[in-house]
C-alpha cells in the first residue's frame, strides 16, 4: 500500500500521519481519494471515454440534473464519459431545504445513488451561496426567504439576528453532510464570496445584495463571519470530507490574490480548507494558457488541492456582441485550440489538480446560451454526439 493511501485510511480514522501536519494530511489523503493514478500508460481511443482518457490525471466529470438523468441517452452517455458526478443545481439550498428543517432528499438521493452505482465520486456543490438564486423565497418574493429574513407582517420583511442565522446555517450545513455520510466526498462549501476587482477597492467581499454578509455585520461584527462559521461548520459535521471553496475569475490576479488571503487567513484561524474549485466559465480568446498556467502555480504554492469545477468554454470572444451566431469554422478552430491549451495545462498540474469537472453534459441545455444568444460550449452537441472538439481534448493526450 503506497504513502497516499496509508494517509487516506489515516485520515479515515481520524489519525494524522507521521511528520505531516494536519493540512498536509488532508491535502495527500484527498488527493489519494480523487487522483489514483495507474500505473498502466494511457492508450485510450476516443470510443473508451473521458473517464479512461484520464485515467492516468484526474477524475472527469460533468454536472448533469434529473432532466439529464430521465433521458435515457444523455443518461448513458454520462455513465459512458465521465467518473465524477456534480449535482448540478440539485443540492443548492432552495433545492433540498425550501422550509426550514424540511429536507426533501428524493431528487439528490436518485442522482447520488446511480453515479455511486456506475462507480462515480461525487462532489457535493454546494452548501452555502449568497446568491439569492440559490436561496428558498418566501412564497411570491423574488428576494425574500428564511435564510436571512423574517416576515413581521403580510409582505413586510426584515433581517434575522446573527444568532438565528447561524444557527440555522449549522442545521442546513450539519443535516446535508450528516445526511450523505460518505457518499460525497468533497464539498464547495461556500461559492462565490470574494468581490471583482472593480469592486474590491473598499471590501475584498460581496455586499450588494448579499444578505448573509448583512446580517452577520449586525452590531459591528465582520460581515464576512459566515464563511469562517460555513467551514468550521463542515468539518465538525463530517472531519474526513474535503472542503473547497469555489469561484469564478481566478484567472484574474487580483482577485487570485484576494482569495488566496481568505484561504490563509481561515487556515490560520483552525479551518479546513482543502482545496480550491476553479469554475472556468471561459471563452475561445479568453484566459490565455499562460493565464491559467500562473493561476495553477500560485494555488500550488499554498498547497491546495485543485478542481476545476465549471468548465465550459464559449464560440465567442470575450467581450463579443455577436450578430451572427453561426457555430462557424473559424469560431470551432478557436475553440478547439482554447480547448487543447487548457487541457494541455491541466496536465501540466495534474499532480495538484485531481477532478476537471464540465458544467453540464451537452449543448442542449446551458445557462449561457439563450434563445436570443445561441453558443456553443461543451464537447458534445445538443444531440449528444461528439464534437471535433471532443477529439482535440483527447487525441493529444501524451
Amino acid at each position: 500500500m503506497n504513502l497516499k493511501k496509508l494517509l487516506f485510511f489515516a485520515t479515515l480514522i481520524g489519525a494524522v500521519a507521521p511528520g505531516c501536519s494536519k493540512i498536509e494530511t488532508d491535502t495527500l489523503a484527498t488527493k489519494s481519494l480523487n487522483n489514483e493514478k495507474s500505473s498502466a500508460t494511457t492508450s485510450a481511443t476516443t470510443t473508451e471515454g473521458l473517464r479512461k482518457a484520464f485515467v492516468s490525471y484526474f477524475k472527469m466529470g460533468a454536472a448533469i440534473g434529473m432532466d439529464e438523468y430521465g433521458r435515457a441517452n444523455e443518461k448513458a452517455l454520462f455513465a459512458h464519459e465521465f467518473n465524477s458526478f456534480t449535482p448540478n443545481n440539485n443540492l443548492k439550498w432552495n433545492s433540498i431545504e425550501k422550509n426550514y428543517n424540511i429536507f426533501t432528499w428524493a431528487n439528490i438521493d436518485t442522482l447520488v445513488n446511480f453515479a455511486l452505482s456506475k462507480q462515480m465520486v461525487v462532489r457535493g456543490h454546494c452548501l452555502v451561496w449568497r446568491d439569492p438564486s440559490a436561496l428558498p423565497k418566501f412564497p411570491g418574493q423574488d428576494y425574500f426567504g428564511w435564510v436571512t429574513h423574517e416576515e413581521v407582517s403580510p409582505g413586510v420583511y426584515k433581517m434575522i439576528s446573527r444568532a438565528k442565522f447561524f444557527s440555522q446555517m449549522k442545521n442546513h450545513i450539519y443535516t446535508t453532510m450528516q445526511h450523505f455520510g460518505n457518499k460525497i466526498y468533497a464539498y464547495d462549501v461556500v461559492n462565490e464570496a470574494i468581490a471583482e476587482d472593480a469592486q474590491a477597492d473598499t471590501n475584498m467581499y460581496k455586499t450588494w445584495r448579499d444578505d448573509m454578509y448583512q446580517v452577520c455585520k449586525k452590531g459591528g461584527n465582520q460581515g464576512s463571519d459566515y464563511i469562517d462559521s460555513a467551514f468550521r461548520y463542515a468539518q465538525e459535521a463530517n472531519s474526513s470530507a474535503a472542503l473547497f471553496y469555489n469561484d469564478y475569475g481566478l484567472e484574474s490576479k487580483p482577485k487570485r490574490d484576494r482569495v488566496i488571503s481568505m484561504i490563509t487567513r481561515l487556515r490560520n484561524s483552525g479551518r479546513k480548507v482543502s482545496g480550491i474549485g476553479i469554475q472556468a466559465h471561459w471563452y475561445a480568446d479568453y484566459p490565455s494558457k499562460q493565464q491559467v498556467l500562473d493561476m495553477l502555480a500560485a494555488f500550488k504554492a499554498k498547497g491546495l488541492i485543485i478542481h476545476i469545477t465549471e468548465l465550459d468554454i464559449s464560440m465567442y470572444n470575450k467581450g463579443e456582441v455577436p450578430t451572427d451566431f453561426t457555430y462557424t469554422a473559424a469560431r470551432k478552430a478557436a475553440q478547439e485550440t482554447r480547448y487543447r491549451e487548457m487541457f494541455d495545462a491541466f496536465r501540466t498540474y495534474n499532480n495538484e489538480i485531481s477532478s476537471v469537472t464540465f458544467w453540464n453534459l451537452t449543448d442542449r441545455k446551458h445557462g449561457r446560451s439563450t434563445p436570443t444568444r445561441p453558443d456553443s460550449l461543451l464537447l458534445f452537441d445538443r444531440y449528444g454526439q461528439k464534437k471535433p472538439v471532443y477529439n482535440s481534448v483527447v487525441l493529444d493526450i501524451p
